[in-house]
């Protein structure tokens, strides 16, 4: 877990082992509790309800496998998954198309930012698209979801071994993806995406609700999409609802204009 900046932005929050953990989860939790810069809290047979009130915090990061972290907001906990990704990556293993790349064009070799990388779905399928010569930039502001991820490349996690190598591909970030596309070079990367997801959400989902609690909800700005025309050489893509208005806004073709959800596409003139 190479980046620390991370760990100045959290707060409420403690690490702790699954109800009746083991003694190894134990020595798991006290390294979680170090790495993300908070305090252990022995569990033993405590409920979590229970978790809650004894330490006062809003977040517990529990070392289980793969780490979880339980938002006392949330029904549903947070975890490491590939999620959709996994179906995505089995049919191009099949030699079937995946809609997102073939609307970025990506292929061998190529550099592509996920500058929303959440638990980085996208982001694993552009690793497994691009191979070993390419290079998948994942940017996450939430020091939760950053964590989580990085945790999962230090640690791993068991039920998704494949995902897991090819988490420990992506460069992974724990930055603004403003501050970090001004930083870069103008045509630097091939592509940029995002996947504002939380802005107008389309539908309820499962694998999303646990995410909420933790992403950062900020409405993809101008500027944002402004540096990520400058730095990508090929395409900026978008992906929203075809009605938002985010597509007329910055010049973008959706892919599918039909359909709840879209890809908005900008490609740059050479």
């Amino acid at each position: 877990m190479s980046d620390t900046s991370y760990v100045k932005c959290l707060s409420s929050a403690v690490a702790t082992t699954p109800r009746n953990g083991t003694l190894r989860q134990a020595d798991l939790a006290k390294t979680l509790a170090e790495r993300f810069g908070v305090p252990y809290m022995p569990r033993g047979d405590t409920g979590l309800e229970q978790m809650f009130q004894q330490s006062g915090v809003d977040v517990l990061i529990i070392a289980d496998d793969p780490v979880i972290l339980r938002h006392r907001t949330a029904t549903t906990p947070l975890f490491f998954h590939p999620s959709m990704g996994a179906q995505r990556m089995e049919r191009l293993r099949r030699g079937e198309p995946d809609r997102l790349l073939t609307v970025m064009g990506l292929g061998i070799g190529d550099v592509v930012v996920d500058a929303t990388v959440g638990l980085a779905s996208d982001a694993l399928v552009f690793a497994h698209q691009v191979g070993p010569t390419g290079r998948v930039i994942g940017l996450e502001a939430s020091p939760y979801l950053y964590g989580v991820l990085m945790a999962v490349r230090e640690f791993g996690a068991n039920a998704y071994p494949q995902a897991t190598e090819l988490l420990r591909q992506i460069e992974i970030h724990f930055a603004s993806h403003v501050a970090w596309l001004k930083a870069q070079p103008a045509d630097s990367v091939d592509a940029v995406y995002f996947d504002p997801m939380f802005r107008m959400p389309a539908e309820a989902s499962s694998s999303m609700a646990p995410l909420r609690a933790f992403a950062i909800h900020t409405a993809l700005s101008d500027e944002a999409v402004d540096e990520a025309k400058r730095v990508a050489r090929r395409c900026v893509v978008i992906k929203e609802r075809p009605g938002s208005g985010v597509f007329l806004r910055h010049g973008l073709t959706p892919d599918s204009p039909r359909r709840k959800i879209a890809y908005g596409v900008w490609r740059k003139q050479l």
